[in-house]
């Protein structure tokens, strides 16, 4: 049968993405069945999705059009989908991936399909193609959901789990283009490839599935656990190191190994390629010996799934793992000088105030460590979706991807948003600086939309192990670093956060009039008129998609949070100083701001945060600046002296 394969775009034309690996399993499961399988990758070349899919239906004729992705995908997989059937109405449209086997019955009737793959597809799509060739019917096709005559859909039973990953052929890199996206790989575009001056990374498999049940998961391979065998592995590697010349390898397994035996041989036999490989691992398994071991052969970062440190915690969301163990795997992975990433998820069914201070109060006492703090998502597929669908906490939709945090706690929903914004405020404002020692424009280069990105060099010195780094070339434009860049200690493997120099605050002459006229009528008393002059210059019309805010409304910001905390007004101040903070990190005056606010609410242990960050970024000279630190520093001291007077007290991260 002819068959068209197609990856969606992912909004990063011309840029680093992570490359789907199954739909390439696919591929070449069908071509070795005999199939002529065409593929479309729409995250390359400059033709609109719905020419590009128009095109190839109309060259290639296929008698089956395949699409998947995860659940955040689903708008543009429904649109493929809607695109082929306008193209040729008698097409076969076939779903898979996580986006499909998350939710199969709720699926067939939000996408033009007419057929889905449950699970793992390899087997599966090579069976239904061979029913379909023969014109039989899709009922003995394991593992799939799919139309009948009448417009109604039929389940079949599940598919048995592949034991042995090494049948599977390798898969199919070269006919989505994986050259392309190699070449377009740059440092700042993750991370792991910080590790690379000229990183070409490419996705891998070791194993499939995870044998834990983390309530917020869902397995989009099924729920065995399989290792591949050695032997096979290092065949493909070898095939793509002489095809691609690859240095990096991203471990797309959810988790990487469960037995030691297994990562020593692995790491034996990697040593020789001198590549870069990441991978994602239980902290149960991690001994300082074999990180160790790890290291010398060639690993530069591990992902753990930590996600909380209250016991609690752990037990609702089915972890298996402890605070112990925790900590003994990140503080052998920072001290073996491997980078490491992991999250802290707030919002838990059984999360509490009492449970979220004793995170952030573990969080606080490691920052070393640079954990990201996140709400807990709710996606279609895990336990924690269900049981919010059964509460009627949200709609049972998968095609709505709850990008926001859901209220699954027993917190009244004003108390849970406030958390879900002070984490929000920690993570994106206090930092670990680094010392810049050079931030300069060096050259300039076009994407592939025609538009001219500035490239920089930047130098700077690691707080922990004072290497000097020395980053060329790379791209600061992005939204998310407009005012800080977090970059890697290429001889520690610390993370480090960098001001983004290249980034002036925006200058706006209306917003500077609104200030000083706000400014003037504040000292002049009439505060009323003075808030609502400040009002307009602090939040002035302008398109969401910009994060960063004219200097005069986030100095107007400043002031109208500190006249609301003068007036005991703690929500009001809340606001402003956050909506304040969070667009100027690297200004102590905000940070000072910031923590006084967090005094007056009784929160000691974020209040000294601040005053350490603002410590931390001030600059010497000056006088006014240090004798508001000093006077800061002796106030929350006395807060935690009357704190610590309590049987049981705990710093207080929020109230």
């Amino acid at each position: 049968m002819k068959i068209l394969l197609a990856i969606p775009n992912f909004g990063r034309k011309g840029l680093t993405y992570n490359f789907p690996l199954g739909i390439a399993y696919i591929s070449s499961a069908l071509k070795a069945a005999g199939h002529q399988v065409h593929c479309l990758n729409l995250n390359h070349g400059n033709e609109a999705d719905q020419d590009a899919i128009v095109k190839a239906v109309q060259r290639v004729d296929p008698d089956i059009f395949g699409a998947g992705a995860l659940s955040p995908y689903f708008e543009g997989v429904k649109r493929i989908f809607s695109i082929a059937r306008q193209a040729k109405p008698a097409i076969f449209n076939l779903a898979g991936g996580g986006v499909f086997s998350s939710s199969p019955d709720a699926m067939v009737h939000k996408i033009d399909i007419d057929a889905g793959v449950i699970g793992e597809g390899e087997e599966t799509v090579v069976d239904l193609a061979k029913a379909l060739e023969k014109g039989g019917g899709l009922s003995g096709v394991d593992g799939i959901m799919f139309k009948r005559p009448d417009g109604t859909f039929e389940k079949t039973a599940p598919r048995t789990a592949l034991r042995d990953l090494s049948e599977i052929p390798w898969p199919d890199y070269e006919e989505f283009q994986i050259e392309k996206l190699l070449k377009a790989q740059k440092p700042m575009d993750d991370l792991f490839y910080h590790a690379e001056e000229t990183p070409r990374a490419i996705p891998m498999i070791s194993s499939r599935s995870c044998p834990y049940s983390c309530s917020f998961c869902f397995h989009p391979t099924g729920r065995l656990y399989r290792s591949r065998d050695l032997d096979d592995f290092f065949a493909e590697l070898d095939h793509l190191v002489g095809r691609y010349g690859i240095n990096m390898i991203e471990f797309y397994d959810e988790l990487f190994s469960l037995k030691k035996e297994r990562l020593e041989q692995f790491c034996a036999r990697i040593k020789p390629y001198n590549v870069k490989w990441m991978v994602s691992l239980h902290v149960s398994i991690a001994e300082r010996e074999l990180i160790e071991m790890m290291k010398d052969a060639g690993c530069s970062l591990i992902s753990y799934g930590v996600e909380n440190v209250a016991p609690e915690i752990l037990k609702s969301m089915q972890k298996k793992s402890t605070r112990a163990e925790i900590e003994k795997a990140l503080g052998a992975t920072f001290d073996a000088n491997v980078a490491l990433r992991g999250n802290f998820i707030f919002g838990d069914s059984a999360e509490t105030l009492d449970t979220a201070n004793e995170t952030l109060d573990w969080w606080a006492r490691n920052r070393r460590y640079q954990i990201s703090l996140i709400h807990l998502q709710v996606l279609p597929g895990a336990e924690v979706y269900h049981k919010a669908a059964q509460a009627g906490l949200i709609a049972d939709d998968p095609s709505i991807v709850n990008t926001r945090p859901v209220n699954i706690t027993a917190m009244d929903d004003e108390t849970f948003m406030r958390l879900q914004d002070r984490i929000s405020v920690f993570r994106e404002t206090l930092l670990l600086p680094a010392k810049v020692l050079r931030f300069e424009k060096t050259a300039e280069e076009t994407n592939d939309h025609g538009e001219a990105i500035e490239l920089f060099d930047v130098d700077w010195q690691c707080v922990h192990c004072k290497n000097v780094n020395a980053y060329s070339n790379i791209a600061v434009d992005d939204s998310l670093h407009f005012q800080n860049i977090r970059l890697t200690c290429r001889s520690c493997g610390a993370f480090l956060d960098v001001q983004n120099l290249a980034r002036p605050y925006w200058s706006n002459n209306e917003a500077e009039t609104l200030y000083d006229e706000g400014l003037e009528l504040q000292q002049r008393g009439n505060m009323d008129e003075a808030v609502e002059r400040l009002k307009q210059a602090a939040y002035p019309a302008m398109s969401p998609g910009f994060v960063n805010r004219y200097d005069a409304s986030l100095r107007a910001a400043l002031l109208l949070g500190n006249i609301a905390l003068s007036a005991g007004k703690l929500r009001e101040a809340e606001n402003h100083l956050s909506y304040a903070i969070l667009r100027k990190a690297y200004d102590p005056v905000h940070h000072i701001a910031f923590a006084a606010y967090l005094l007056a609410e009784g929160g000691y242990g974020a209040a000294r945060l601040h005053y350490e960050q603002a410590k931390m970024i001030s600059g010497a000279g000056r006088s006014n600046l240090n004798a508001a630190l000093d006077n800061l520093g002796e106030t929350i001291s006395q807060a935690e002296a009357l704190g610590a007077g309590t049987p049981g007290a705990k710093p207080v991260y929020i109230r």
